[in-house]
């Protein structure tokens, strides 16, 4: 089942209803209107939330984890919760530059079982990631907890975008088989003024990136 560019939304909402998975969509705007639309809300927060949140939480590479970011979305709460009485370390991930951080836990309106990650088109995760290379720092695991509903067939991906390692869902853990693809550093020539105005710690960054190559 293929929406295609000229297929309206309602048309693709209609074939999501009937499942999701089956669902290849022609660009994230249209998967963002359709699950929105679907679930009620940008990301949603589902029913289960707290089941996918344990089920995340007790895979392998929570094991050693110190410093977790998470994100503020409501579907995540879960994860916060039961990372911080494990004694684990949670930073917000849209709360600044981060640290070194072992773990990101993003929002996600769809995801594909290839790890593509769909959100709200801001870069916040995007940009965590990259600023983690940017710096020198391991590159730390994407992942996310979802509704089934929201794992869809396909949608394109982009150079800038961050491939999830696992995905929660109440049912299941799915993990994606590797190697996912994760940029080396940020790609500046894509920073925009709204980028720049939404997360001023990106103008502080490039400025040490800046001084670090001055000095080579």
């Amino acid at each position: 089942m293929v929406d295609g560019d000229d297929a309206s939304v309602s048309d693709t909402l209609a074939s999501v209803v009937l499942g999701t998975s089956a669902v290849h969509f022609g660009g994230k705007p249209k998967a963002r209107i359709a699950i929105a639309e679907l679930l009620g809300e940008d990301v949603p927060d589902f029913e289960g939330a707290d089941a996918a949140a344990e089920r995340l939480v007790a895979a392998s590479l929570f094991a050693s984890a110190r410093r977790v970011a998470v994100a503020t979305s409501a579907p995540q709460r879960f994860v916060r919760e039961r990372l911080e009485a494990r004694g684990v370390e949670v930073v917000p991930l849209d709360g600044g530059l981060l640290p070194a951080v072992d773990v990101i836990v993003t929002g996600a309106i769809a995801v594909t079982s290839r790890g593509q990650r769909c959100g709200r088109g801001l870069g916040t995760t995007d940009f965590a990631f990259a600023a983690q290379r940017e710096r020198g720092f391991a590159p730390p695991p994407v992942v996310t907890t979802i509704d089934e509903r929201q794992l869809v067939r396909f949608f394109p991906s982009y150079e800038h975008d961050v491939d999830l390692t696992l995905v929660a869902t109440p049912e299941r853990l799915l993990e994606i088989p590797g190697p996912q693809y994760a940029p080396s550093g940020i790609r500046w020539s894509e920073v925009t003024a709204d980028h720049r105005a939404r997360m001023p710690w990106l103008a502080a960054l490039r400025g040490a990136v800046d001084a670090t190559h001055d000095q080579r």
